[in-house]
């Protein structure tokens, strides 16, 4: 594991707020869908752009799979083996529904966004060398797995729009 804190979505969108900054998300490409299984794959692409002027300055596309009916699968097989264990009869498996379905498309796409957002912030504000957006880097350390807190030691952050230049943090 690393040592960097990872920066998740809400840290981002303060940031994002702070530098004047507002995502949209002009590309979506579905790489598979099996709507019978719940099945998704996708690709996002993040822009980032300045308020002041409509100027884009960072982009990072995002990406997210999810197989709902596997899900499901594992779910049955754990509470059969809990079951066996117990001594106890097997539960009825659980059947996937449709909105089972339609929940894991959805989710899929809002996975790829944020990874997307993260991303993007973390290359306008220049922060990749203080921040992950790997939620697997949080250090053993952590307790409970909790995320640690969005810090910056400096007082300004790099200003994406004019190099050079810094932004006060209040």
């Amino acid at each position: 594991t690393g040592k960097k804190p990872s920066l998740l979505q809400p840290g981002a969108e303060k940031l994002l707020e702070k530098l004047g900054l507002g995502p949209r998300f002009p590309e979506i490409r579905w790489g598979y869908e099996d709507h019978e299984r719940g099945a998704y794959m996708v690709d996002v692409l993040c822009q980032l752009v300045y308020h002041g002027n409509g100027q884009v300055v960072a982009e990072c596309w995002g990406s997210a799979a999810r197989d709902a009916q596997e899900e499901v699968d594992e779910s049955n097989a754990k509470k059969a083996e809990w079951a066996r264990i117990d001594k106890k009869p097997a539960p009825e498996p659980r059947v996937l529904t449709m909105r089972d379905k339609g929940l894991a498309r959805n989710t899929t796409l809002k996975m790829a966004e944020k990874c997307a957002l993260v991303g993007a912030t973390l290359k306008a504000a220049r922060l990749a060398v203080d921040f992950t957006q790997d939620v697997e880097d949080f250090s053993s350390t952590t307790p409970t797995g909790s995320a640690p807190a969005l810090t910056l030691s400096a007082d300004k952050l790099p200003c994406p729009i004019h190099p050079g230049r810094f932004l006060l943090k209040r």
